[in-house]
């Protein structure tokens, strides 16, 4: 018994070309068709299993994009009670990044009552700057107190400038 699907005619002389395939079943040879059908319960499995993927990929781009604006541009300010003198730290930032970081209203006053404030600020402004990051800032033991009161009064200026604090800029 042959199951023939496919017969191209031949001219008048010529032999018939069968295309498919052929296999034994029983003591019979079946000539079946290379191509295979799928159910319809298949095709919903996979376009079920197509959209599933796209959705998963459309929610990590959503919420892991990889060039997130952290700051809101703009020059924010904080200030250090130094007993009657106060000294003012300016940062300024962009979307990504932390420009300028400096300090004013610094006297011969309080760089006399103060002389470990300048080098401490210079230090930690090039680590910052550098690194982008109050993470992993480290300081001299002999200027620690000094170095962590200019670190949380820096801090204080870049949470005013985060994204999620809600601000538009100079503050």
């Amino acid at each position: 018994m042959f199951c023939v699907q496919n017969v191209n005619v031949p001219e008048e002389g010529k032999k018939a070309v069968v295309s498919g395939r052929m296999k034994k079943e029983g003591g019979d040879v079946v000539i079946s068709s290379q191509s295979k059908t799928i159910s319809p319960h298949s095709k919903k499995l996979i376009c079920v299993g197509i959209f599933a993927s796209l959705g998963i990929i459309l929610l990590i781009v959503m919420f892991f994009p990889k060039n997130k604006d952290i700051y809101v541009p703009g020059v924010y300010n904080t200030s250090i009670d130094l007993g009657d003198n106060a000294v003012d730290i300016e940062v300024t930032v962009d979307e990504k990044t932390i420009k300028s970081i400096r300090m004013f209203n610094y006297d011969e006053t309080v760089s006399t009552m103060y002389p470990l404030i300048k080098p401490a600020f210079e230090d930690l402004v090039s680590q910052i700057c550098e690194s982008q990051s109050l993470e992993g800032i480290t300081y001299s033991e002999e200027s620690k107190h000094t170095s962590m009161v200019l670190l949380n009064a820096i801090k204080e200026a870049l949470q005013k400038a985060e994204k999620a604090s809600g601000s538009t800029g100079e503050n």
